[in-house]
């Protein structure tokens, strides 16, 4: 949509993950800001998110050592796809419910927020989603999560 000749304001156009962003004042991203977590826990490593695509909640093709997928990207995943879902962290595998606790700290040290919060916040605190559209326009709908279909019906 965004490259097409329409009457449609370009801020009006975007993912949800980038309009949750916006509205909620551009705060920084915990994939992006990995290296501190990556040098406190090694054997949790995560892939930084290139900072450039990092609102797509695309992966970067770069890393420091290499581009295999490391433990923590996997709990990572996990986590987002429990939070995503909107089941009771009690539910969770023991192994992610603590790499959840590891990451909640960390996030709240450095004032982060990752793409999971992004959603969750804007559902919390918006009484509209952002943007107050009129007309929500969803491409590949049936990828949504619980928590991101709920928030484009709010």
């Amino acid at each position: 949509m965004a490259g097409r000749d329409l009457p449609v304001s370009p801020d009006r156009v975007g993912t949800l993950h980038s309009h949750c962003w916006g509205a909620l004042g551009g705060p920084k991203i915990a994939e992006a800001n990995v290296s501190e977590w990556n040098r406190d826990n090694p054997h949790l490593r995560l892939t930084p998110v290139n900072r450039h695509r990092k609102l797509d909640g695309e992966q970067s093709t770069q890393d420091e050592d290499d581009d295999s997928t490391k433990d923590g990207d996997i709990l990572l995943q996990a986590i987002n796809r429990c939070r995503g879902f909107m089941l009771d962290p009690k539910s969770w595998p023991i192994r992610v419910q603590e790499f959840a606790a590891k990451w909640e700290r960390y996030k709240r040290a450095l004032g982060l927020l990752d793409f999971c919060d992004l959603i969750e916040r804007c559902l919390r605190d918006l009484a509209v989603a952002p943007g107050s559209p009129e007309v929500i326009l969803t491409d590949e709908a049936q990828d949504l999560t619980r928590m991101q279909f709920t928030l484009i019906r709010k």
